[in-house]
């Protein structure tokens, strides 16, 4: 009967598995009202700086970011400010291309389309009512004039293959082959989400290069160019199609693990998304996101790693941690030298590389919609607090 009862305490509390994880706390801030800044030391060999996000405040909210090219995250984050949002936090984003200078995987900022290829892996879906989703979705993108539908393949994607592909701005850095026909559109709207349909008002292009009065570009392979009856005096509808249908998404972030569902350990997904063992078993610099059971709390985490005082962490150690700390949906962001996590424009883990914070693809970063005397109160706060 007793063990019974333990084993359903630990069905009903399974952090309770975890309870060999000592966590000494070296650090507690205020960043901002329902943001904490929490800075660890588990198990005496990893630190570990944890954000805490209070979703129900409606002065918070999740937003991507991407500049026109690699970007330092603390440099991101002056670039959004510029734009004046006021950025209370922010961390690296997704695995990269040092050669193409994109993301590996979707990335959709503020209802823009930053880079669309074949979804593969798990990404972070935020609702415009700041809701998050971890899925592993699929997207289909229509393309639609008055005398016919046809098939996008992706968005700013390389043009290998005999596919129609759709730019804009961030596309820029692709050379698109002259093989293919370009046509300039003009957007008609300001989409604010994935399910708003774009409407484009076509231009005719012949320079193999992304101008600035344009929109959008679509490039066409020549076999294609009869068949999609696509001509100067067709306005274009762009249509995202998401599946599993999440309503509203605004922005969109992926990752390479996703370690929790409904604190359920996916131990089979890291083997269908072929993650070397290597990759799961050595201990890293890691970033992390995720939020709790009723999604009333986000969290950024960046655990230090290669250093004399943090190891890093390996999967299971992440697993570990997080259900220590009741987070219940998790998933794993780039690491290694991209890991580092930024508060009021301050750098607050230790970025592993030699030369310091490494430039990255994207971030995921907090924006704070308070009056600006409150968000610069705060800022002053939270600085005047932490340790030099």
């Amino acid at each position: 009967m007793i063990s019974k009862i333990i084993l359903s305490a630990l069905l009903l509390f399974p952090h309770f598995l975890f309870s060999q994880i000592k966590c000494d706390t070296l650090l507690n801030l205020i960043a901002a009202d329902g943001v904490e800044h929490i800075r660890a030391k588990i198990n005496d060999r990893h630190i570990v700086n944890l954000i805490s996000i209070n979703l129900l405040k409606q002065d918070l909210q999740l937003q991507t970011y991407r500049a026109d090219s690699l970007q330092r995250t603390s440099s991101q984050v002056i670039l959004n400010e510029e734009k004046q949002n006021h950025v209370i936090a922010a961390l690296n984003g997704d695995f990269f291309s040092f050669q193409t200078g994109f993301p590996l995987n979707a990335h959709l900022q503020n209802g823009l389309p930053i880079y669309f290829p074949n979804f593969i892996r798990t990404q972070l879906l935020i609702s415009d009512n700041n809701k998050p989703f971890f899925e592993n979705s699929k997207l289909e993108i229509l393309g639609i004039i008055k005398t016919d539908t046809f098939e996008i393949d992706g968005v700013n994607k390389l043009t290998v293959g005999n596919k129609i592909k759709l730019y804009n701005k961030f596309g820029a850095l692709h050379k698109i082959k002259s093989s293919n026909n370009l046509i300039g559109f003009n957007l008609l709207n300001q989409p604010k989400s994935l399910d708003d349909t774009l409407f484009l008002f076509p231009n005719k292009l012949s320079a193999n290069i992304f101008p600035i009065n344009y929109d959008y570009l679509v490039a066409i392979p020549e076999n294609k160019l009869s068949q999609t009856n696509l001509n100067l005096e067709d306005t274009l509808k762009v249509i995202f199609k998401l599946t599993p249908q999440i309503n509203n998404v605004k922005n969109i972030i992926s990752g390479f693990g996703h370690l929790l569902k409904d604190n359920a350990i996916l131990e089979d997904s890291w083997q269908k998304d072929n993650i070397p063992k290597s990759f799961k078993e050595t201990e890293h610099p890691r970033t992390l996101i995720g939020f709790n059971s009723d999604t009333t709390k986000f969290y950024f985490i960046v655990a230090d790693g290669r250093q004399t005082t943090s190891t890093g962490m390996s999967f299971k150690t992440m697993v570990e941690v997080l259900q220590f700390w009741e987070i219940t949906n998790a998933l794993n962001l780039d690491g290694g030298g991209s890991s580092t996590m930024v508060i009021h424009n301050k750098i607050v883990n230790s970025p592993s590389d030699i030369s310091g914070e490494r430039s990255v693809a994207n971030s995921l970063q907090l924006i704070s919609k308070a009056p600006l005397k409150k968000f610069i109160l705060d800022r002053k706060n939270y600085l005047r607090l932490f340790p030099n």
